[in-house]
């Protein structure tokens, strides 16, 4: 059966048909494609079904398409194939020209938070080494020690070899200081008290005003919980609120997602304030609420320098607008949830303290997480697919489409995997 399909795209290709009418083209592979939109290197090496050899992923155009099969290494291996047979010169050329520092999460050349790959063979046998401009910053293995205050730019250079022949390949990388989880809010404990974060900050607890908290329903991904309210019709200002210390810490971002019934309210801008009394909005963060967790989010915005070094800031999302989410008005029971808050930072140094290079609450790092005790660096975590589950938190009729994608932030534990 394999066979015969190979033929007839053999076929359609050489007779210019279908995908290669050279009148309508297909003008790129769907696999490249989705490598590009991702911004991912492609992964599957790729065999040849009537060779049984197979090349490395960014060779792929080496085997026709219709003899194309798409695999890992050791998969490729299992099935009897092996690597495309070429001469010293040409595997090493392959080899080289294949070799990439590969990065995980959101992470790339300009901004590295987690560990690097570093590959040690090639696709068609080369042997490669690694140094270190920086050793204590990316070592040979891979391993990243994030900086504390600043970026630092780390040259890798491989050494690859086949047989006698040695070449060499430069890559450049910009290490980030680690990021810090100073408070965070995702309710799967059904309190209103913060999840995590710096010690300072583990007792603080989201609060309404002007609407009421009713409970805890469905949240974001599955299992998971969302604190719930309604009441958003009462006159006058109507916001989540809470409150955050970040001395010692500079780029603060935040993050939440809101979800709410048909006749909850649709429309909130988010604010910060240093005294509580005088609010001002946070550039990028008006959010549209809709019956979905894919709405209404706030994406690791940065929050201006002001909020940075402070005893206390204040963050709230504020109700601009009666309009409801199906467009009519907001009504006494429609109802608006709140989950995955996230505010981070990263360790700064301020006033005479940059000076002299000691981190202001610097005895703050001890403590970072889960409020239980000592915590490792916080690093991002794996990206996952999350799906929901969701129901309507009061008598509206409501549909939520499915979610795909990880937690709108990347640090380490930002919300339990799902």
């Amino acid at each position: 059966m394999v066979a015969k399909y190979a033929e007839a795209a053999k076929l359609a290709r050489e007779e210019g048909l279908g995908i290669w009418n050279p009148e309508d083209p297909l003008l790129e592979m769907p696999f490249v494609f989705r490598a590009r939109e991702s911004g991912r290197p492609l992964s599957r090496y790729v065999g040849n079904f009537a060779t049984k050899e197979f090349v490395a992923p960014d060779h792929f155009e080496i085997v026709p398409p219709e003899y194309r099969v798409f695999f890992t290494k050791q998969q490729a291996l299992n099935l009897g194939y092996t690597p495309l047979e070429l001469s010293d010169q040409e595997a090493i050329d392959m080899d080289k020209n294949a070799l990439a520092v590969e990065f995980q999460g959101s992470d790339s050349a300009a901004s590295v938070v987690n560990n690097v790959v570093l590959m040690t063979e090639g696709s068609y046998g080369s042997t490669i080494s690694w140094e270190s401009s920086h050793p204590e910053v990316i070592a040979t293995t891979g391993e990243v020690t994030n900086p504390d205050f600043s970026d630092v730019e780390v040259t890798l250079t491989a050494t690859i070899e086949k047989g006698n022949l040695i070449e060499k390949k430069v890559f450049t990388v910009t290490v980030v200081p680690a990021i810090i989880e100073l408070v965070s809010w995702n309710f799967d404990a059904e309190n209103p008290v913060a999840t995590g974060g710096i010690e300072s900050n583990t007792s603080q607890e989201i609060v309404t005003v002007g609407s009421a908290i009713t409970g805890y329903v469905a949240g974001f991904g599955n299992p998971s919980r969302a604190i719930n309210s309604n009441g958003w019709d009462a006159e006058g200002d109507n916001y989540w609120l809470i409150e955050v210390e970040t001395v010692g810490y500079k780029n603060i971002t935040l993050s939440s997602r809101q979800f709410g019934s048909n006749t909850g309210p649709r429309d909130f801008q988010v604010q910060y304030s240093l005294d509580n009394k005088t609010w001002v909005d946070v550039e990028g963060a008006e959010v549209t609420v809709a019956n979905n967790w894919n709405s209404g989010i706030v994406d690791n915005v940065l929050l201006p320098e002001e909020v940075e070094n402070q005893e206390v800031v204040y963050v709230r999302w504020l109700n601009t607008s009666n309009v409801s989410i199906n467009g009519g008005t907001v009504g006494s029971g429609g109802t608006n949830r709140m989950d995955d808050i996230f505010l981070t930072g990263n360790i700064g140094l301020f006033g005479e303290d940059a000076e002299t290079g000691t981190p202001v609450g610097e005895e703050e790092q001890e403590k970072v997480g889960d409020g239980e005790g000592p915590d490792e660096p916080v690093v991002p975590g794996d990206e996952e697919e999350a799906s929901n589950d969701q129901s309507p938190a009061d008598g509206d009729e409501s549909f939520e489409a499915p979610v795909t994608g990880d937690k709108a932030t990347k640090i380490r534990r930002l919300k339990k995997v799902n």
